[in-house]
């Protein structure tokens, strides 16, 4: 059994909002409750939409790079260079370019759609 002068030595020790509730049942005075989560439940929102946010961020950055490719690419094919040489106009040589540079976009696809596979894997 511990002596009283022990119990109010290990009551002090207790840090004041512990101290509030252990002495709480034995006082008139009421423990002030908590807001019912709604700051909890807001920062939790926050953070899911921030989280969204750049999941969507970071799959928009991850085409960069194939639009940086491509649409410069068919910029200056078909804007400059195909109308000033031999093959102008719609035949099988600008087709086999516009073919060559689309063809480029599903390897790209392909390519980064695994490496995210074997990203996750590890």
């Amino acid at each position: 059994m511990l002596k009283p002068g022990a119990m109010l030595a290990t009551l002090a020790a207790l840090p004041s909002a512990a101290l509030k509730t252990v002495l709480a049942p034995f006082c008139r005075c009421r423990v002030p409750r908590r807001p019912a989560g709604r700051i909890e439940r807001a920062s939790r929102r926050l953070r899911d939409r921030y989280a969204n946010l750049r999941r969507r961020y970071a799959n928009v950055l991850l085409y960069v790079p194939l639009a940086a490719h491509v649409v410069p690419t068919l910029v200056i094919g078909f804007g400059f260079v195909i109308p000033c040489s031999p093959i102008q106009g719609v035949n099988t040589y600008s087709l086999g370019f516009l073919g060559a540079v689309l063809g480029f976009i599903p390897a790209y696809v392909a390519g980064t759609t695994i490496a995210r596979r074997i990203g996750k894997e590890t």
